[in-house]
């Protein structure tokens, strides 16, 4: 194994893979091997044997959320993404391992599969506030759609520990939707609402030179000094 290790930090990737394969034919449950060969794979852009290795580990019983999302990933870049959202649904329960996972289906451009990932979610009588900042990004990425993804961030309610997010992507995007007032007046209960936020000071102020109260913005900028 450590032969093996060694040739592959030597580049000698066909050599390291070679030994690595009389290691599991030898010994089948040995997962370090395994895994050592599937990173091989993948460093050699051999991403359907790097698949078909990562599987193999998985009937050993690792359920590692990095090893799902491994093989998540794999099937993206193999242009699997119905193949990926089975796995999703395949892996952990975990609301940290289907943020990540629908991470990975927008970073592929796969908006529709990340919505499915996310929307059971929406299910649940407490749904977690970041379930709605992904379900935002979905629409104003994946769809364009500025309004519904401004009407996910306003579910977030104000006790919520990202309520102060939510505020400024609200901000935003009421600004990109020609909604300078409301941007406004939600930029100035935002700064009123946390006061040792310097990113509000300075986005309510741009908002006042932007519709021509520049001695506002003035005074706005001179205050938060």
């Amino acid at each position: 194994y450590y032969m093996a290790k060694a040739h592959a930090g030597l580049g000698n990737q066909a050599k390291a893979i070679s030994i690595l394969k009389a290691i599991v034919k030898k010994d089948p449950k040995f997962f370090e091997a395994w895994a050592e060969m599937a990173y091989i794979y993948e460093l050699d852009n051999d991403f359907a044997n790097a698949e078909k290795t990562y599987q193999q580990i998985l009937t050993f019983g690792d359920s590692s959320q990095e090893l799902w999302l491994r093989l998540i990933e794999l099937n993206l870049k193999l242009k699997n993404p119905d193949k990926a959202l089975s796995l999703v649904k395949r892996g952990p329960e975990a609301l940290s391992f289907h943020l990540a996972s629908a991470n990975r289906f927008m970073d592929a451009g796969h908006y529709g599969h990340a919505e499915r990932v996310l929307l059971p979610w929406l299910l649940k009588t407490d749904a977690p506030s970041e379930i709605f900042f992904y379900l935002s990004v979905v629409e104003f990425e994946g769809r364009k759609n500025l309004q519904k993804a401004l009407e996910y961030l306003e579910r977030i309610p104000k006790d919520d520990q990202y309520y102060d997010r939510s505020l400024r992507y609200r901000t935003h995007l009421l600004f990109e939707l020609g909604r300078g007032d409301e941007a406004l007046k939600l930029a100035r209960e935002a700064r009123e609402r946390y006061p040792d936020e310097k990113e509000f000071w300075l986005l309510e102020a741009r908002l006042l030179e932007d519709q021509g109260q520049v001695d506002q913005s003035e005074e706005l900028f001179k205050e938060s000094l």
